[in-house]
């Protein structure tokens, strides 16, 4: 399976198809569930980001079920002014779980991550570098336990 998922075969039957394949310490490993998982991210992360999904998206609502976490990936830019002429610019990174409602407050800009430089002086933990006050946001999403709606009705053993 590629990256994209045909037009003419529908999630659940590439769930349903992907038998697994033997790994080398004797596990199974199901390498379409795997690409099934990744592909949802990527979706998720488009629709937190840009508002869109699409009809995949929709198919993925419709037959699947998952757990999904969310993180802010905060960057600080330190300066480090080693030679004045060659300024060489370092970060710091902080990531903070959180559930998706608060996460898309950091996003659209109501809520500011939590100052880095409060906590420390005008030097990173290093002694050499300073801030230089520029944040970045990324947003991480993870997708566990995809499994598709009917798997919850089977009986338990």
């Amino acid at each position: 399976m590629n990256n994209q998922i045909s037009k003419t075969q529908s999630l659940l039957d590439i769930w349903n198809s992907d038998t697994g394949v033997e790994d080398t310490d004797g596990s199974i490993q199901f390498p379409d569930r795997i690409k099934l998982r990744k592909q949802l991210q990527d979706l998720i992360l488009d629709n937190i980001e840009y508002g869109c999904g699409g009809e995949l998206f929709e198919e993925y609502r419709s037959n699947f079920k998952w757990d999904a976490s969310y993180t802010l990936i905060v960057h600080w830019e330190v300066e480090y002014p080693e030679d004045p002429d060659e300024r060489m610019y370092k970060g710091i990174y902080e990531t903070f779980e959180l559930p998706l409602q608060e996460l898309k407050v950091y996003l659209d800009g109501d809520k500011e991550p939590p100052d880095r430089t409060s906590d420390m002086t005008e030097e990173d933990e290093a002694g050499e570098g300073v801030f230089t006050g520029s944040c970045t946001m990324l947003v991480g999403v993870g997708v566990n336990n995809l499994r598709p709606r009917w798997w919850d009705n089977l009986p338990t053993l």
